[in-house]
């Protein structure tokens, strides 16, 4: 049985509610936030010694991905001393962040430890992170940390919730796009644009995962309209 015409319009306009609520919160929330189109790889190369021994604690990460995760990094001053590991993995998805079961249940929020996982499989319909560009690859882990910070906020019985929320693709949209708008007032809207720009129209992943990314984060140009409204 076919959809009426009216429910898809209903659906869009829900849609364009809740970016407009995001637009409101952005203007309310935050001062205006400098983004750059292109992050300089030549000036942050020359820097990146001095951005290791400005108290970032990740673990050793595979040389294609470091110079992009301490970019990103250098926009999230309020994660200094916290303990971040990168592992890579076969994943379902590019990358996630998630706080360790153990630190979770017996550490304070202001002691736990972190995981980003960057999926490793080599199939053809996976997205491969090396094959983004140096912005892109900035924009995925500046999503990722932004995870971080906001796993930061949240007591215990928060991260329960938000295990719980995962499970209807609804308030999962929510989240990941408010996730989206953090990184934006971190100053990495550019680089989260072009990942998702990668992600949508010029990675080699299957066309059901591009339509499961583009119903749950920001599309490019809800990235754009939340940089144009600071």
């Amino acid at each position: 049985m076919k959809r009426p015409i009216l429910y898809g319009f209903f659906i869009q306009i829900k849609y364009y509610i809740y970016l407009v609520l995001i637009l409101l919160s952005q203007n309310v929330s935050s001062q205006a936030v400098h983004q750059i189109r292109f992050l300089d790889s030549m000036f942050y190369a020359q820097k990146l010694d001095s951005l290791k021994q400005e108290g970032f604690l990740p673990t050793p990460i595979d040389s294609a991905y470091e110079l992009s995760v301490f970019i990103a990094l250098s926009h999230y001053p309020e994660l200094k001393n916290t303990q971040i590991e990168f592992k890579e993995q076969k994943l379902r998805t590019t990358c996630n962040a998630r706080p360790t079961i153990g630190s979770t249940l017996f550490r304070n929020r202001d002691h736990r430890k972190y995981i980003i996982r960057i999926n490793n499989s080599l199939a053809d319909s996976v997205i491969q992170l090396k094959n983004a560009s140096l912005n892109a690859q900035i924009g995925l882990f500046g999503h990722e940390l932004a995870h971080i910070k906001d796993y930061e906020t949240r007591n215990f019985l928060k991260m329960v919730e938000l295990v719980f929320a995962r499970f209807s693709k609804r308030r999962l949209a929510n989240f990941e796009k408010e996730i989206d708008a953090l990184t934006i007032r971190n100053g990495l809207g550019w680089p989260l644009f072009d990942w998702s720009d990668f992600v949508i129209n010029k990675s080699c992943a299957s066309a059901k995962y591009k339509k499961f990314k583009q119903s749950i984060y920001l599309q490019p140009k809800d990235i754009k309209n939340l940089m144009d409204s600071q």
